[in-house]
């Protein structure tokens, strides 16, 4: 419906909201990309992937959960054609703002060259010692990746953090209906329950329910 050119059949959204889609990992793809062409590629190439890589879907819709970023990145890119505008720009306007999130922004402050204020840099210990992860093997993930969305770069403070849970118990952003939707682990082609052992999967939660504490 969206990307008729894209050849894995009967991929349904909520397949890729739930993981159960079987698309290929877009990563070492764009990796490859990336070196080729010396740049950074923008969430765009997600939909280039899908249609020239070749790859045989992992499985069929439905068959087994498994997650996927490809996905994510294809959800992200749905949303630009659904909404006409920017996904960055979509989730400031409609998720971040109303909820209160003052400093929350999806960012690709590598592939765009961004300073961003009062960052808490990640660091990886690599042979006994701590070094940024462009400096490390893992560069590839941090930097190459970079223009990815959907799966990753958003920046939240702790008091973002705070003001979504709070916006999601308020019912700003999501009435409670939606976010029921959204905490209902689905069902694999077979019946079962989706998601892990112990945890059912929802639309990018894991579900669990003990007794003491509830859902």
């Amino acid at each position: 419906k969206f990307f008729p050119q894209i050849p894995y059949a009967d991929v349904r959204v909520r397949n890729l909201l739930n993981h159960t889609g079987g698309l290929p990992d877009y990563m070492k793809w764009v990796d490859e990309l990336a070196k080729r062409e010396n740049t950074i590629p923008g969430n765009d190439v997600i939909v280039g992937f899908l249609c020239e890589c070749g790859k045989k879907a992992e499985f069929a819709p439905g068959e087994k959960f498994e997650y996927s970023n490809t996905g994510y990145c294809l959800l992200a890119e749905i949303v630009e054609k659904v909404s006409g505008v920017p996904f960055e720009d979509f989730l400031r306007k409609e998720i971040f703002e109303p909820a209160g999130m003052t400093t929350a922004r999806v960012r690709h402050r590598r592939k765009n060259r961004e300073t961003v204020p009062n960052l808490a840099h990640a660091m990886v210990l690599e042979e006994g010692r701590l070094v940024r992860p462009e400096d490390s093997k893992w560069s590839r993930y941090t930097v190459t990746l970079d223009g990815a969305s959907g799966d990753g770069n958003v920046y939240a403070s702790v008091l973002d953090l705070f003001a979504w849970d709070q916006a999601l118990r308020a019912g700003k952003v999501l009435t409670r209906e939606e976010q029921e939707m959204m905490y209902t682990p689905g069902k694999l082609n077979d019946g079962k329950t989706v998601g892990e052992e112990e945890y059912g999967y929802g639309f990018g939660w894991f579900v669990v329910e003990p007794e003491e504490l509830g859902k």
